[in-house]
């Protein structure tokens, strides 16, 4: 059966999963360093051969898997398990996507992944200097090759997202970077703020919470029209903007490392893992975590920032 013809009320979740921990930059900010795994490929056949027994017998679950986002890591760097996983989400009517720094996507492996089915790509997207970007990215970064990437991308038909990693390097840009996403014409502007996880824990990079209102709402104040529509990821709705705001972590996403572990989010401190997808069933999983979903611990209202700051800033007792 497939999953866009299921016609009973669900709810949706996503999965991400991790394909690689390997990276042909290196970021202040990456979150590898909290991996265990760190420089293993994922081998796809244990999650396609899962996701395709999930689909057969999902008439019975409560969720409906709305979409397989491919990380890394750089994803590209293990195109062929993108590329597997790609085309077997195409065969189940589900889409499937990638988080890229687009430095490794030109034009023949942009075609290549539009042959396999993946729909979705979202691009880091930090600077238009490229000093700063460098200083984000690492010394491997190109301001040339991104946005040649992005390009790449827009011209081959995907959807397409940008995501600007809101740091106190690249404050001042936010607005010359959202103007360039416009020019180019992607779907999505997304805007996430520093998160205290892997490499970032301790670095100056982090705004304070009047810093981040006030540079959302000079965003806020230029936006027009549908094209590189703003969105303001890991930030409660309950704060004041008028932008979309979205928060992931414990409502409705699973992620997976290379090793098949099951968490909240790739941004929680690898402490809290739900399972392991090469010993349980994906409904067992997803049925596991909705059981620990953020909403349900006792301080849950309590919280003034996104959930997944607050759970890395003051540890496993945060909730």
């Amino acid at each position: 059966m497939f999953i866009k013809d299921c016609k009973t009320l669900k709810k949706n979740i996503s999965v991400e999963i991790k394909v690689t921990d390997r990276c042909n930059l290196d970021c202040f900010h990456c979150v590898n360093n909290d991996c265990p795994d760190h420089g293993k490929d994922l081998d796809a056949g244990l999650f396609v051969e899962k996701l395709a027994r999930w689909v057969d017998n999902q008439g019975s679950s409560s969720y409906m898997i709305t979409e397989v986002r491919m990380t890394g890591g750089e994803p590209l760097l293990n195109l062929h398990t993108v590329t597997e996983i790609a085309r077997t989400c195409c065969s189940l009517g589900i889409q499937s996507g990638i988080n890229t720094n687009a430095t490794l996507l030109d034009a023949p492996t942009a075609r290549l992944l539009k042959k396999s089915g993946l729909e979705i790509v979202k691009i880091s997207f930090d600077s238009i200097d490229e000093t700063t970007l460098r200083q984000i990215r690492g010394p491997r970064a190109s301001l040339a090759k991104t946005i040649t990437g992005i390009h790449t991308a827009v011209e081959n038909g995907f959807h397409v997202i940008l995501r600007y990693t809101l740091c106190s390097f690249n404050r001042d840009q936010l607005v010359a970077c959202y103007r360039m996403a416009r020019e180019i014409g992607v779907e999505k502007f997304q805007v996430k703020p520093l998160i205290r996880a892997g490499r970032a824990i301790g670095s100056s990079g982090f705004l304070s919470r009047e810093e981040l209102c006030r540079a959302f709402e000079e965003l806020a104040v230029i936006v027009n029209g549908p094209i590189a529509r703003p969105e303001i990821l890991c930030w409660p709705s309950k704060d004041t903007t008028s932008l979309t705001v979205k928060a992931c972590a414990g409502i409705n996403k699973i992620y997976f490392s290379t090793s098949y572990k099951a968490y909240f989010c790739n941004y929680l401190p690898w402490t809290d893992e739900i399972g392991d997808l090469t010993r349980d069933t994906l409904e067992d999983l997803l049925q596991r975590r909705s059981i620990k979903v953020c909403e349900g611990r006792s301080s849950y209202p309590l919280l003034t920032g996104c959930r997944q700051i607050e759970y890395l800033s003051a540890g496993t007792n945060a909730f």
